[in-house]
């Protein structure tokens, strides 16, 4: 976690891909202070004025660039810790960055390659401590462990379901053992039971989705299959928010999958997704 003087390693992330520039950092008596880009409103927000629900489109862009994003990050040897709707910004209206998406708050962030050996953080369990957002949270983080890379895929996961469905399986727990329950939920739904959970079918003995993969080519590679899988699982099944399920009709207007950005083949971090129009607040 960012503490004291480390608080934000801007040598290390300044200048990463999808996060915010970072102008000053500094410290004015018990508080620690950050100057950073403008940005504009959260994916939460976008969700709120396009009525609770993104299209097909909106969320497959959404995810190929969050991958992107998260695959910059963890090359940096970080794991955000707290990925949600929220947590993710377009850039400032009205300007040339207004259609980029980028991720913040890395307030719950950690190591998961160590700076010295360059070798995975030894692993660790406290069940008595939860980091996170319950509702997107990884099982990993609800029991307590090491937080690694498959846990920031496996909370965008529960993001993406979120924002093209309006809801989580596990919602609307109240009681005081709200987070065992939420996990409970999370251990005994199974991807199969419901088409929309086609978007979780990263296998759990595959590579970075379960934290354990190489370094290198191998692992680049793995986060290409994962926008693949997501780009995939969204064209196949049609979501149909009228009817709150999914189709296996395919999309009348389905033209836009095959602009080369939202297939992949221009998926790398620089190329300024200026496929992103389709993210404004009131264009469907």
């Amino acid at each position: 976690m960012f503490q004291t003087q480390d608080f934000y390693p801007t040598s290390t992330l300044n200048g990463c891909y999808g996060l915010p520039f970072v102008h000053y950092k500094g410290q004015q008596g018990d508080y620690y202070i950050l100057v950073m880009d403008v940005l504009g409103p959260s994916l939460w927000d976008l969700w709120n004025t396009n009525n609770q629900m993104l299209s097909e489109e909106m969320v497959a862009c959404i995810a190929v660039e969050a991958i992107s994003i998260l695959e910059q990050l963890h090359c940096r040897g970080f794991v955000h810790g707290d990925v949600k709707p929220e947590n993710f910004l377009l850039g400032r209206p009205g300007t040339s960055n207004e259609k980029k998406l980028y991720l913040i708050n890395l307030g719950l962030a950690s190591r998961w390659k160590d700076a010295s050996s360059g070798s995975h953080v030894d692993y660790d369990q406290k069940p008595d401590v939860f980091r996170g957002t319950v509702r997107y949270a990884s099982v990993h983080a609800h029991l307590g462990r090491t937080g690694s890379r498959r846990d920031d895929l496996e909370s965008l996961a529960y993001t993406l379901i979120f924002l093209l469905r309006g809801k989580l399986p596990w919602q609307g727990y109240i009681r005081e053992n709200k987070g065992f329950l939420v996990c409970k939920k999370k251990m005994t739904t199974s991807i199969n039971e419901s088409r929309h959970w086609l978007i979780l079918s990263y296998k759990k003995e595959d590579g970075v989705a379960a934290g354990v993969s190489d370094h290198g080519e191998w692992e680049d590679q793995c986060y290409r299959k994962h926008r693949s899988i997501t780009l995939g699982s969204i064209k196949e099944f049609n979501f149909d928010s009228t009817k709150s399920e999914f189709s296996d009709k395919p999309t009348n207007g389905s033209e836009w999958w095959a602009n080369e950005k939202v297939a992949g083949k221009e998926s790398k971090p620089g190329n300024g997704w200026t496929f992103f129009p389709i993210l404004q607040p009131g264009v469907s």
